[in-house]
């Protein structure tokens, strides 16, 4: 059953990250689904969903997290130029009265 299933419930889970989070970025991280693991685990750093059996809404959860990862990730990297920027621009104002 995933063999059929799992593209397209990891295409609908990657639309609905983009939707809601991505903006115009495309989000289709690539994943390994595992089954027959000993628990249902996301291993973000592996990108691996290991599922006990095939659990069609435990897929979508784990494609979730690791595209929103990558998003979080992309964003967090943009995010820290300007905050570097940013304290690099301001001036204490002690100094201003020197």
């Amino acid at each position: 059953m995933a063999g059929r299933r799992a593209p397209k419930i990891y295409l609908s889970a990657c639309s609905v990250v983009q939707r809601e989070f991505g903006g115009n970025r495309s989000v289709t991280p690539r994943v390994t689904l595992v089954l027959g693991a000993d628990k249902n685990v996301v291993w973000l750093e592996e990108r691996e969903i290991r599922l006990t059996k095939w659990d069609r809404y435990a897929f979508a959860q784990g494609v979730v997290m690791v595209a929103f990862q990558d998003l979080m990730l992309d964003r967090s990297t943009a995010m820290a130029k300007p905050a570097v920027t940013w304290v690099d621009a301001t001036v204490d104002t002690e100094q201003l009265a020197k």
